[in-house]
């Protein structure tokens, strides 16, 4: 029989958030306190996105792979950092494409379907809501070196 294989990208970013959930473990078991569970998963949470924040990432997916319900990652999350995930994860794209604008010549289309936004209107929209300036302009900013 043929068994499904796993791209070697998925098995090194799940390698990678298994390891720093032990890491993260084993620090606070040093420091002589256990996590709360939901510290636990936001912190599982944040890794994962972090790690897959430039691909298409839902909720469902974020909430199979923690084990848990999409709803109730929401409210453990919102409780632990005050931000919903989906939130999190485009202040992780704006802030890549950020970096991109400020040091790389790629057009405004191509930062944002580098940093995962199917529309580019939609990630002018945020990062004007997040940084007060569209992408152009800010960038515009950063090589005239003006505030």
């Amino acid at each position: 029989p043929s068994f499904p294989t796993r791209r070697s990208s998925d098995l090194l970013s799940v390698s990678r958030l298994v390891s720093d959930i032990l890491h993260r473990l084993l620090l606070e078991a040093e420091a002589g306190r256990e996590p709360s569970r939901a510290e636990g998963l936001t912190e599982a949470a944040r890794r994962y996105m972090e790690a897959n924040f430039s691909r298409r990432l839902t909720l469902e997916e974020l909430g199979r792979t923690l084990y848990v319900s999409p709803e109730h990652l929401i409210r453990l999350f919102r409780r632990e950092t005050g931000i919903t995930p989906h939130e999190y994860l485009n202040r992780l794209r704006l802030a890549r494409a950020d970096q991109l604008l400020r040091f790389t010549r790629l057009p405004v289309e191509e930062v944002a379907a580098r940093v995962g936004f199917r529309q580019s209107s939609h990630f002018i929209a945020l990062y004007k809501k997040l940084y007060g300036a569209t992408p152009g302009a800010a960038r515009g900013i950063a090589e005239t070196g003006e505030d």
